[in-house]
């Protein structure tokens, strides 16, 4: 609506008075878009991260844990039973 000024008529007038600044973020070189949830594959991200594992191990089980259904809940499972749940998260916001 920002961009193409169709419908702004519709919008209560405190919406309307966001216009100006989202077309400032929008026109702005100091904004980047955020990646939309097509953009960020997480599963990708949890290979990434058992691969850089150095403990053969720890990679392995790690590996073993986002095969197949459950990966999710497997993985999580993993990152706590070996005490590096806040590392994982560390490594997500960062990829992030």
């Amino acid at each position: 609506m920002a961009e193409d000024d169709i419908g702004l008529e519709a919008l209560p007038e405190w919406q309307r008075s966001d216009i100006p600044v989202i077309r400032e973020i929008l026109e702005s070189e100091d904004w980047i878009p955020l990646p939309s949830s097509d953009e960020i594959n997480e599963w990708s991200l949890m290979e990434a991260y058992s691969l850089s594992m150095e403990s053969l191990e720890l990679r392995d089980d790690l590996l073993r844990s986002i095969q197949g259904k459950g990966a999710f809940r497997h993985f999580k499972d993993s990152i706590r039973r070996h005490g590096i749940e806040e590392k994982w998260y560390e490594y997500r916001r960062a990829a992030f």
